[in-house]
């Protein structure tokens, strides 16, 4: 007699090999879960034990208002640097507090980590603007490019004025190492933040960034 199946009914599971039972040095069962499965368990990385939340606050188009403080010897990290730009024929050149209309924050931090996600927080006034001419982007290991594993787009020209919320989350769901000097190469964790922003306008900004140390 021929079995009726409703359509939206899954098909019967195919079966499935027993799994391999895997056997420790000392010649013990490796333990197993109640279906016959191997347990295993999770470790953190040994490379990256620590949690870190790295603040950095800064106003743009304004050079010397970085603010990048270690809060144990209460004296700048030193792995942060602020460059201003702007258009000229259609070419990006230095700029000055008065002229600039694109600030750049490198950080490249002096040891390896990974990355987990970030935050920037969103001054109020830049937020419900209508000059479209606030924009922020993050690039990773901007130095090289794309086919040696640079040029990483993390977050491309989000229009701050457009955001509601007070921040903006950069959040990977997945943690992504990052080596500082990588096998000799130099700048291999860099990261660029790119604000592009009206003449001169100084408005102050946080990043909040997440990583494991």
């Amino acid at each position: 007699m021929a079995i009726l199946r409703r359509s939206y009914d899954p098909p019967p599971a195919p079966s499935s090999p027993m799994p391999v039972m895997f056997v420790a040095t000392d010649g013990q069962p490796s333990p197993q879960a109640a279906d016959g499965s191997p347990a295993v368990r999770t470790v953190i990385a040994n490379r990256c034990l620590n949690f870190n939340l790295r603040a950095m606050s800064f106003y743009t188009s304004k050079m010397g208002s970085l603010h990048n403080v270690c809060p144990i010897s209460d004296a700048d990290i030193g792995d942060m640097v602020m460059t201003l730009y702007k258009k000229v024929d259609e070419l990006w050149v230095l700029a000055t507090d008065s002229d600039a209309t694109k600030t750049v924050i490198e950080w490249e931090a002096h040891y390896n980590f990974e990355i987990i996600g970030g935050r920037l927080d969103v001054p109020p006034d830049v937020r419900g603007g209508t000059t479209d001419a606030w924009f922020v982007s993050v690039i990773g290991v901007p130095d090289y490019p794309t086919q040696l594993g640079g040029s990483i787009r993390y977050l491309t020209e989000v229009n701050l004025e457009a955001v509601t919320d007070p921040n903006v989350d950069m959040n990977g769901r997945a943690t992504s190492y990052l080596a500082w000097n990588y096998e000799g190469a130099p700048n291999t964790n860099k990261l660029r933040f790119i604000f592009k922003h009206p003449a001169g306008a100084q408005k102050r900004f946080q990043l909040l960034m997440d990583h494991f140390v």
